[in-house]
């Protein structure tokens, strides 16, 4: 495993609505075995109504928000511990042990997408990459080419579902931004049968964002390996925030289609208090053959244990502790890939979470979000909780 490294964190949004005017924020960290939350704190203004919800397979977790009145503003304080895996690069040319079409999982970011069709460049991968057997290989080729033949220094542009340019148009012109760059590469990574999908992360390196900062995973055997087309970022400093097929599944922000077809909404972004040494990460990174981000299956796993997690929570009669409840609901799994209590005593003695390092940093797994109405400018936390 790579020496785990902290983040904190904190975002702030301001967006210009109507009353009664419903949005999609996918701006929450994600909690995978690989990225444990140690605090996260939510606040939202100006609010009739708010929800979180998370994706079953890829773990993205959505925040669902009615405007009160014509402002809308969210702040959020995160501190995390990333916790991913380097591979040794030789072990990657190995045929995989997992085909791509044996799980639905993989199916799913093989297929052409919105922003990555993929089937209007098999020809072209085909005569460039066609000689490589090796899925590793083909990854390493396509990697190569992109270095090469196309120009990463554009800015960062917001990743709006709106105004994009094509991924054709992008190939044609040799360059683009790095939401550009992540969407050609997944193109050329599903045009030669490696699964590939969209990730987005805080843009550390930006002093004035306008969006979240695009990356790229692609499946080798059982691992989803980490990229960035654009090289900005270190791998080893790539957080999960949202995660889908393209930057339509994951925007920063999604209205209703009366407020996408007016655009009578205005997104302001900034971030602050990111506690990382770029110089240090990019040292880890260099340290790294490559990293593994998630494995075959992993989301989808945290995604259920939180569901579970959840469920237990709301089953618990009044009073009742909610670790207690939370560890009952882990043991109930025989065929957890975490460990499991074999008694469960006091709240103090409670089980390894997924990706636990230390007491420090344990990070429950429960949303407490209300799910109906929440005071409109009181600001609910959604969970505060630092062990």
């Amino acid at each position: 495993m790579i020496v785990p490294v902290t983040f904190n964190y904190s975002i702030k949004l301001e967006c210009d609505a109507r009353p009664a005017q419903a949005f999609v924020f996918a701006m929450l960290p994600a909690r995978a075995q690989q990225q444990q939350l140690a605090l996260e704190s939510l606040r939202v203004r100006g609010a009739s109504a708010q929800s979180v919800f998370t994706d079953a397979t890829t773990a993205t977790r959505y925040l669902h928000v009615t405007a009160a009145g014509d402002k809308l503003q969210i702040e959020i304080d995160v501190q995390l511990r990333l916790m991913q895996t380097g591979l040794d690069v030789a072990s990657l040319f190995r045929d995989p042990a997992v085909s791509p079409l044996a799980a639905p999982e993989s199916l799913r970011f093989l297929l052409p997408s919105r922003f990555c069709p993929s089937d209007r460049l098999t020809d072209f991968c085909e005569q460039q990459f066609s000689g490589l057997s090796q899925p590793y290989a083909r990854l390493r080729a396509i990697d190569d080419w992109m270095r090469r033949h196309l120009n990463t220094s554009s800015p960062t542009v917001e990743l709006a579902t709106q105004g994009m340019p094509g991924v054709l148009d992008v190939f044609d012109r040799g360059g683009g931004s790095p939401a550009d760059l992540a969407h050609l590469m997944i193109t050329l990574c599903r045009a030669c049968g490696l699964p590939a999908r969209f990730v987005t992360t805080v843009p550390l390196d930006d002093a004035d964002p306008v969006g979240l900062y695009p990356w790229v995973e692609v499946l080798i055997g059982n691992a989803w390996l980490a990229h960035d087309p654009s090289r900005r970022l270190p791998r080893t400093a790539l957080l999960r925030i949202g995660t889908g097929r393209d930057a339509a599944d994951v925007p920063l922000v999604m209205g209703g289609p009366a407020a996408m077809a007016e655009s009578d909404y205005r997104v302001r972004m900034t971030i602050a208090g990111l506690d990382a040494d770029a110089r240090v990460l990019r040292e880890r990174d260099g340290m790294a053959g490559e990293v593994c981000a998630a494995t075959l299956g992993s989301l989808a796993q945290a995604a259920r244990w939180a569901e579970d997690a959840n469920l237990a929570a709301r089953q618990a009669p009044p009073g009742a502790d909610p670790l207690r409840q939370k560890s009952w609901s882990r043991a109930r799994s025989p065929d957890s890939p975490w460990p499991s209590p074999s008694s469960i005593t006091t709240p103090s003695e409670a089980i390894p979470w997924p990706g636990r390092v230390s007491e420090k940093y344990q990070s429950p797994l429960i949303d407490t979000t209300p799910l109906g109405a929440v005071a409109g400018d009181s600001g609910t936390p959604l969970s505060a909780t630092a062990i």
